[in-house]
């Protein structure tokens, strides 16, 4: 698990597009390394997505980040220098490193905003430009305000200014939506929302389930965002499917599962969100030995190599032993 660079360094990997039981492995190993009191590489880079951003009790010498939101980059701010133990004499001090992409004034580079908002974006490098270190936590209400709360596109300059417009509008129109949709989902009507008692009997009007991996009832359970679905990726041998690319364990689609076969196949779920993946999978029932199954009734088989379209061209979905899930254009 991970790797190792010529001049020794260890690198791993962390994100949610593992399989459970993938993921739980390298969280475990990542926290025995980097955590409270852990053995600590001579060497070592841990490459991750935002999972190691609130859940995981990391300590870090150095951190380097891409920009990201004020408040989250004071919450990735906080994996620098944890806890007390020792440490080089070069990383003696706290260092954070952000990265910005190149021309950042002159047009909008690739995937900027693909996560987060373009606007809080540029209010928040405009907020950093110039400084050359921040309090943790006596900087972070006035960042957060100067990011937040001033929201004024004449704050930036002119190159900036038309394309923070538009960005602000944007985020002040998908605020309306949810706003809306908060509107329609409250609780003012409970019944409309609850199980219910008629006849005798209880009736689900909505059902409030997270495995029924429906959008509308995930918007009834978690934040905000697009739809995703779990999946358990496998591989086709002739004419069956396996977990293994060497066709060792093989999956059953029909007849009664037994509690270990289950429980082996939810620990290699993966949620993904890309789409049209959710979209997709949602409309296609799962197996029936899998709806008989309180583990397994809201996962999808997941072919790897399948193929999906987009309106310009397709990716298929790969499952690389060090990488996880991965998109590949075809």
């Amino acid at each position: 698990m991970g790797k190792v660079l010529e001049d020794g360094t260890r690198v791993f990997l962390l994100h949610a597009r593992f399989p459970a039981e993938e993921r739980a492995l390298r969280e475990a190993l990542v926290l025995k390394l980097f955590g409270r009191g852990g053995p600590r590489p001579e060497r070592a880079i841990l490459v991750a997505t935002q999972v190691a951003e609130q859940s995981l009790d990391l300590d870090f010498d150095l951190l380097y980040t891409d920009l990201a939101p004020i408040d989250l980059l004071f919450q990735r701010a906080g994996r620098l220098h944890r806890h007390e133990r020792s440490r080089p004499e070069k990383h003696a001090f706290p260092r954070l490193l952000l990265g910005v992409p190149e021309g950042l004034g002159f047009g909008k580079p690739l995937y900027w905003d693909a996560v987060y908002e373009d606007f809080v974006l540029l209010s928040t490098w405009r907020a950093l430009e110039g400084k050359a270190s921040l309090r943790i936590p006596q900087d972070l209400e006035g960042l957060l305000q100067e990011v937040y709360e001033e929201e004024e596109p004449i704050k930036f300059l002119e190159d900036l200014r038309e394309r923070a417009r538009k960005s602000l509008e944007k985020l002040k129109e998908r605020r309306e939506r949810e706003a809306q949709t908060a509107k329609a989902l409250s609780l003012s009507d409970p019944a409309r929302l609850l199980a219910y008692w008629d006849e005798g009997e209880m009736v689900a009007r909505e059902r409030l389930e997270d495995d029924e991996e429906k959008p509308e009832t995930q918007r009834l359970l978690t934040r905000l965002g697009d739809p995703s679905v779990a999946v358990v990726p496998l591989f086709r041998v002739g004419e069956a499917l396996y977990l293994d690319r060497e066709g060792r364990r093989r999956v059953p689609l029909s007849g009664e599962l037994s509690r270990e076969e289950a429980e082996t196949l939810f620990q290699r779920a993966v949620r993904l969100s890309r789409r049209p993946i959710p979209t997709t999978l949602l409309r296609e029932d799962p197996p029936k030995a899998w709806r008989r199954s309180g583990l397994l009734k809201g996962l999808r088989p997941l072919e790897v190599g399948r193929v999906f379209m987009l309106e310009k061209g397709a990716f298929r979905v790969d499952l690389d032993p060090e990488l996880g899930v991965v998109y590949r254009e075809v």
